[in-house]
């Protein structure tokens, strides 16, 4: 059943994801905004404003409490959940973020950013790049953690699939379409 409808965005909705424990969920969309809802009542709950381009991916770190955005001008920032207050910018990435996930304890972010060919690991409390990993042959289209967040494995543009060490950031497999 129809539990809202809504038109709070004023352009096309591109991201959607529901909150670990399901009572709230975001939408991102090519208005440059992200919005927060309650899953029971499609109440808006928080706008979040200001992006200055748009949102290509964003995540719910694992306990709820974060939420974490990658633009198209390769911006990639944590925001509180519940009061959409601004909580960290970080900087690195040359071309569009396309895929920004926590990893399984949330104390790390994954960004990839496609066209500069990396992937990055961030220590989310500090801020700081503990690690970037790079394809010489390909863009990063996406990236995420194994269940247990000691491996990294990415998908390319170019029919190709990495996957990294995500604590040595050796390359443990490649493989690469015909």
């Amino acid at each position: 059943r129809l539990i809202s409808k809504s038109t709070a965005h004023t352009d096309r909705v591109i991201f959607a994801r529901f909150a670990p424990d399901g009572k709230t969920f975001f939408t991102t969309s090519w208005d440059h905004t992200l919005k927060i809802w309650d899953a029971g009542t499609g109440k808006l709950l928080t706008d979040i404003n200001g992006f200055s381009s748009e949102i290509r991916s964003a995540d719910y770190s694992p306990d709820g409490k974060t939420i974490a955005t990658g633009c198209y001008n390769s911006n990639v920032q944590l925001w509180d959940a519940v009061s959409g207050g601004l909580l960290v910018s970080y900087t690195g990435h040359t071309n569009p973020v396309w895929t920004v996930r926590f990893s399984p304890d949330g104390k790390q972010l994954l960004t990839a950013g496609g066209w500069d060919r990396t992937a990055r690991l961030w220590h989310v409390a500090t801020g700081e790049l503990q690690r970037s990993f790079t394809s010489e042959a390909f863009n990063v289209s996406t990236a995420e953690f194994s269940p247990d967040g000691r491996k990294i494995v990415a998908a390319t543009d170019e029919k190709a699939a990495l996957v990294w060490n995500a604590v040595s950031g050796g390359v443990l497999t490649s493989l690469q379409g015909q």
